[in-house]
C-alpha cells in the first residue's frame, strides 16, 4: 500500500505558482517532461496500481506530442454554379461568353452546370410528367460578349456587354400529355376545368390553351373552387360566392378589408373590374354548379390585381410582375392546342431599350435573372496579380562598375564619356525580379546615355550607353552592360533578336527568369528627336507589340549634354500617340487620354492610363501566366477567407515519455518536467522533492505535522523550480494505492475536474472519479 505521504501546511497558492487549472499547458510537449513512478514498497498490488495510474496519466499526456504547422489562408468562391476562363478578345467586337470549347461558358445551361435550374416532374390529372429547366446563352448575336475596345464607354477596361436577346430562360416539357387528357386546339377551347399548372421560375402558370405553336393562355389570378357561402382574399379584396347556378354563373360579393361592400351581382363568366386602393382587379366565374338536393352549390372563381388571364406570345405585353418588363414569355410547340416531348415555355431578355449603364458590366457586375433566379457575374481577371512595372525618364544618375568600390572605375569613365550625371530611363517593379537581364531578376534597371553624340546626328552617331541594375544590399546602381560611341551593336528594335543588331536585353518576368508569362522591351535610339519607342512585346517581332510609349530627346542640338528625356512632345501632358496599344487586334491605338486602366490582347495591364501619362510616366501590369476574364453563372454569394497560422499538429510519440524513480538522472531532474506517482515511501523522487530521507512513512514525517494527508484520501500538488527555474514537479500521491490511482483519474481528468482549480495543491477524496471531490488546500 502507499504509505502516508508529507503533511502540507495550508496556504494559498504563492504569488506566481503555477495553479492546477493550466495543467497540461506548462508541461510544454512530449519530450520536456516525464512521468515518474516509484520502484519502493513491498505490496506487490499496490506497486501495479502505482504503475497503472501512471500509464493513465502519462497515455493522457500523449496530446502533448505535435508539431507547430504552418498553414496558409485559404478564400472559397461563394459561387454555386459553374465558372469559365474566357480569353481576352483579339477580335474586332470582343468574343463570345458562351460557345461550345472548354473555355467558354456551355450555351445552354443545365442543372449539372447549376443546381438551381430544375430537373423533376410535374402532375397533371394524376400523372407524373417530366420537366426540366434550361438558359440557352446566345453565342452569335454580338450582344452577349466580353470586350475591352477603346470606344466609350469600354475605354480599353475588359467588361461584360449584355444586349438585347442576348439569353432566355426555358421550361421544356419532356413528356407528351395524352390529347385526351389536354387539347385545346384554338384560343377559344380552354381547359379551365383542368388547367396544366407548372411552376416557371417559381411562378406558378396555369395554361388553360395553347392556341398556336408560338403562345399559349394561362390564367394569371388567383384560382379557387368555393362552395355557397366561401370566399378567397386576393390583394385587398374579399370576393364571395353568394350563391351559384349552373354552367359559369354565380352571385359574387366583392368586399373590402372592412367588410363594406364594393360590388355585388351576378357573375355570368365574363370578366368584371372593380377599382380599389388605386388598383383595378377583375373577376369571372369560370364554372360554376346550382344547388340541388344534398348538394351544395359552387363556384370556380379567377380574380386578381391587373391581369388574370393572359395570352403569352413574345409580344410587349407578354410580360408578368414578378419577372419584370424586360422580359418577354412566349411558347415553341409542335402542336397547337397540345403538351408535346421537347415543347417550351421561353423567357427572352428583351428590354425595350437601354442605356450603357445597364448594358455593360465591369469587373464584379452581377446581371440578374427574371425574378433573381440566376445570376451572370464578370469576376475581374484571372489571374487577378499582376507586377506594375513603371516605366519614368531619369536625370543625374552615377554607375558603378561594381558594387564593392567606393566610386565608379576608371574603365567606365573612358569608355563611354564619364559614368556620371547620366540621364535616360528608369524601369522598376513592385514585385522583386520582374525586371530581367540576362539570368538575373531585379527590381529595377535603367537605360542611360551620355553626351559624346554629334547635335545633329545623335542616334546615328551612336553615342554610348549604360544598362544598369539597382543592387539591392547597397543601393549602387550597378554596370550591366554598356556601348561606346560608334559601336555596330546598337540597341535598335530589329524584326527580330539577330546577333548583329540586338536590342537592349530587358524582358519582363512575373516570378523572374524562367516565369511561364515573359514580355519583351525594346528601345529603338536611331531617330535623333524621339526615343522611338519604347516597346513592350509578346514576342521578338514587331507585329507583337502590345503597348508601344513615345519617348523623346529634350537635348537636341548639343553636343555635350547627355540626352534627356520626357514622356511625348510636351512634358506632363497627355498627348496624341503618348502611348499606344494593340487592342482587339488592331495594333497601335491612340490610348494616351484613356481614364481607366485598359488591357491588351496579350493580357498586359496599362495602368490610369491618362494620369499617369500626365507625370511623364507609364504603369504597366504584367501577369504571371495567360490572362483570362473569369465568368460565373448561378447564384454568386459572398465568398469566405480563412486567414493563414501555426496549428499544432499531432504526431506519433516516438520517445519515452515514462521512468522508474530510480532512472531518473541529475541532467532530467533540471532539464524536464517530472509527475511523480507515489509519496515519499515509495518513490525516491518525491521523497528528494520534499527534502526528506527514502522511504519516509507517515509515522516519521517531520517537516509538517499538522496536516498529513487524511486517512483514505490523496494530493495533487504542484512544486514551482523544485529542482531548476522554470521546471515544474507534479506530485501525485495517496494514503492508500488505491487513493494514488483515484488522484491519476482526477488528473487524467483534469478538463473537468481542475479546469476551474486555481491553486497548486488540491486534496482528492472518494471511491471513483463519478463520486470523487476536489478542494484546493
Amino acid at each position: 500500500m502507499t504509505a502516508l505521504m508529507a503533511a502540507m501546511t495550508l496556504v494559498s497558492p504563492a504569488l506566481g505558482a503555477t495553479a492546477l487549472n493550466t495543467y497540461p499547458t506548462f508541461l510544454g510537449k512530449v519530450g520536456d517532461f516525464y512521468v515518474v513512478v516509484g520502484t519502493g514498497g513491498t505490496d506487490a498490488k499496490g506497486i501495479a496500481s502505482d504503475i497503472a495510474g501512471a500509464i493513465d496519466i502519462a497515455a493522457n499526456l500523449a496530446q502533448l506530442s505535435y508539431k507547430d504547422t504552418t498553414i496558409s489562408g485559404t478564400t472559397t468562391s461563394g459561387l454555386t454554379g459553374t465558372e469559365r476562363k474566357i480569353s481576352i478578345p483579339t477580335a474586332s467586337g470582343g468574343g463570345a461568353i458562351a460557345g461550345s470549347t472548354a473555355n467558354n461558358l456551355p450555351i445552354t445551361v443545365k442543372n449539372f452546370h447549376f443546381s438551381g435550374l430544375m430537373t423533376g416532374q410535374y402532375e397533371y390529372r394524376g400523372t407524373k410528367q417530366n420537366y426540366h429547366e434550361e438558359v440557352v446563352l446566345n453565342d452569335t448575336d454580338p450582344n452577349f460578349k466580353l470586350t475591352h475596345s477603346v470606344s466609350s464607354p469600354i475605354n480599353g477596361s475588359l467588361k461584360m456587354r449584355v444586349d438585347n436577346r442576348a439569353l432566355k430562360y426555358q421550361y421544356v416539357f419532356d413528356s407528351t400529355i395524352a390529347s385526351a387528357d389536354f387539347s385545346a386546339p384554338s384560343a377559344n377551347t380552354t381547359t379551365y376545368t383542368n388547367p396544366l399548372k407548372v411552376k416557371v421560375m417559381g411562378k406558378e402558370f396555369s395554361i388553360v390553351a395553347v392556341p398556336s405553336t408560338t403562345s399559349f393562355i394561362a390564367l394569371v389570378g388567383d384560382v379557387k373552387t368555393l362552395s355557397d357561402g366561401e370566399s378567397m382574399k386576393t390583394g385587398d379584396l374579399t370576393f364571395k360566392v353568394v350563391q351559384s347556378f349552373s354552367s359559369t354563373t354565380a352571385k359574387i360579393e366583392v368586399t373590402d378589408p372592412s367588410g363594406n361592400v364594393v360590388k355585388s351581382g351576378i357573375n355570368t363568366g365574363s370578366t368584371e373590374s372593380v377599382s380599389y386602393g388605386g388598383s383595378t382587379y377583375n373577376y369571372r366565374v369560370l364554372s360554376s354548379g346550382a344547388t340541388a338536393s344534398g348538394v351544395s352549390g359552387y363556384g370556380q372563381v379567377l380574380a386578381g390585381k391587373g391581369d388574370i388571364e393572359k395570352t403569352f406570345d413574345g409580344a410587349d405585353i407578354s410580360t408578368v410582375t414578378e419577372f419584370g418588363s424586360n422580359w418577354k414569355i412566349s411558347g415553341l410547340f409542335n402542336t397547337n392546342g397540345r403538351i408535346t416531348s421537347g415543347d417550351k415555355i421561353t423567357v427572352e431578355y428583351q428590354p425595350a431599350s437601354l442605356t450603357d449603364a445597364d448594358r455593360y458590366f465591369v469587373a464584379g457586375g452581377i446581371f440578374k435573372g427574371p425574378n433573381n433566379y440566376f445570376e451572370i457575374k464578370y469576376a475581374g481577371f484571372t489571374p487577378d496579380k499582376f507586377a506594375k512595372v513603371t516605366i519614368e525618364p531619369v536625370s543625374g544618375i552615377t554607375v558603378y562598375s561594381n558594387t564593392s568600390t567606393t566610386g565608379y572605375s576608371s574603365s567606365l569613365t573612358t569608355c563611354c564619356g564619364g559614368a556620371s550625371s547620366l540621364n535616360g530611363l528608369k524601369v522598376s517593379s513592385d514585385v522583386s525580379g520582374t525586371i530581367v537581364n540576362g539570368s538575373s531578376g531585379y527590381d529595377e534597371m535603367y537605360i542611360l546615355f551620355n553626351g559624346t553624340g554629334d547635335a545633329t546626328t545623335w542616334g546615328n552617331a551612336q553615342a554610348g550607353w549604360y544598362l544598369a541594375y539597382k543592387d539591392k544590399a547597397t543601393g549602387r546602381i550597378t554596370n550591366a552592360d554598356q556601348r561606346t560611341a560608334g559601336s555596330t551593336n546598337w540597341p535598335q528594335w530589329p524584326a527580330n533578336l539577330s546577333s548583329s543588331n540586338s536590342p537592349v536585353n530587358i524582358t519582363l518576368s512575373y516570378g523572374g527568369p524562367g516565369a511561364t508569362s515573359t514580355f519583351y522591351l525594346f528601345g529603338n535610339f536611331s531617330n535623333q528627336t524621339v526615343f522611338q519607342n519604347v516597346t513592350i512585346s509578346s514576342g521578338v517581332t514587331a507585329g507583337s507589340a502590345q503597348v508601344t510609349i513615345a519617348f523623346q530627346n529634350t537635348t537636341i542640338g548639343s553636343t555635350s549634354s547627355a540626352p534627356s528625356f520626357r514622356l511625348g512632345t510636351t512634358t506632363a501632358k497627355d498627348d496624341a500617340n503618348d502611348v499606344r496599344a494593340t487592342i482587339e487586334a488592331t495594333p497601335g491605338q491612340d490610348v494616351s487620354g484613356q481614364e481607366g486602366t485598359l488591357v491588351t490582347d496579350g493580357g498586359v495591364l496599362v495602368y490610369t492610363v491618362k494620369s499617369n501619362v500626365n507625370s511623364d510616366k507609364v504603369v504597366l501590369g504584367i501577369p504571371p501566366e495567360t490572362v483570362y476574364g473569369l465568368m460565373q453563372f448561378g447564384k454568386i454569394g459572398a465568398s469566405t477567407t480563412t486567414t493563414g497560422g501555426t496549428v499544432k499538429e499531432v504526431v506519433a510519440v516516438t520517445t519515452a515519455v515514462a521512468k522508474l524513480d530510480n532512472e531518473v538522472s541529475s541532467t532530467d531532474k533540471t532539464t524536464k518536467h517530472l509527475i511523480l506517482v507515489g509519496s515519499s515511501a515509495v518513490n525516491k523522487i518525491t521523497a528528494e522533492a520534499y527534502g526528506v530521507t527514502y522511504p519516509t512513512y507517515g509515522s516519521q514525517w517531520t517537516k509538517d505535522k499538522s496536516l498529513p494527508i487524511a486517512e483514505n484520501k490523496a494530493v495533487i500538488d504542484v512544486l514551482d523550480g523544485k529542482f531548476a527555474t522554470g521546471k515544474q514537479v507534479v506530485v501525485v500521491a495517496g494514503w492508500r494505492a488505491e487513493d494514488t490511482r483515484l488522484a491519476s483519474s482526477v488528473l487524467q481528468s483534469y478538463a473537468t475536474k481542475l479546469s476551474s482549480i486555481n491553486a497548486s495543491r488540491v486534496e482528492v477524496a472518494g471511491e471513483t472519479l463519478a463520486t470523487a471531490t476536489v478542494m484546493a488546500k
